[in-house]
């Protein structure tokens, strides 16, 4: 355990904007993860997560934890490139934690880490703790970093006087898929409502102890 703790705070430490975003989606993803895992919603056999309808292997498809369990699922959140170290504790702890009083520990600690290294402006994670999903303003904040700004598709667009046998076009930006909401298809996953909000309320635990259903 504290060699993940170690690795979440070291990487959350270091990024900022998207790239904080991509990291806080993907642990989000990995805790929700850990906890079916344990309570046997889904099935871990070696590296291979079997669920109802789809398998994926954590040692090749691990970046993708954050767009299948996470408060946001775009294909911009894909945790590339992945921190082996990271990736490598986690792995450790979906592989041997077993009771969920493991899993509560760790989400002390998690919820601890959080507090400490993730700015308020920044604190997507912490955002869900109320309701399982991003609040309109974290929407709005999140938005503002997947969608391509506005400078930088002027920016794209050829001069007709630098090419001029070259009619200059705009490519429309490739549709999002993210879901910033809590999964329709399983109301109960979700963060509960007496989670600690920064500064306001004393500590509490961050994460959850409603446990979800499978989503694989």
């Amino acid at each position: 355990m504290e060699t993940l703790c170690t690795a979440i705070r070291t990487h959350l430490t270091n990024v900022h904007g998207l790239s904080s975003l991509r990291l806080q989606n993907h642990l989000y993803g990995c805790y929700i993860l850990l906890e079916d895992i344990v309570q046997k919603n889904v099935i871990l056999e070696g590296t291979l997560v079997k669920g109802t309808h789809r398998s994926f292997d954590l040692s090749t498809r691990f970046a993708e934890i954050g767009l299948r369990y996470g408060f946001a699922m775009d294909t911009q959140l894909l945790l590339v490139p992945c921190p082996a170290d990271y990736q490598q504790a986690w792995i450790h702890a979906f592989t041997t934690t077993s009771t969920l009083e493991e899993v509560d520990r760790l989400e002390e600690k998690v919820s601890e880490i959080i507090e400490q290294v993730i700015p308020a402006e920044e604190g997507f994670f912490a955002s869900t703790a109320e309701t399982g999903s991003l609040p309109p303003q974290w929407v709005d904040h999140a938005l503002s970093l997947l969608l391509p700004k506005e400078d930088t598709v002027q920016e794209s667009i050829v001069p007709a006087v630098a090419v001029p046998s070259i009619t200059p076009s705009v490519v429309p930006p490739k549709p999002l898929s993210i879901v910033l909401e809590k999964h329709k298809d399983n109301p109960k996953r979700m963060f509960a409502s007496t989670r600690r909000k920064r500064i306001v309320m004393p500590p509490k635990k961050l994460l959850a102890t409603t446990r979800r259903k499978p989503n694989v």
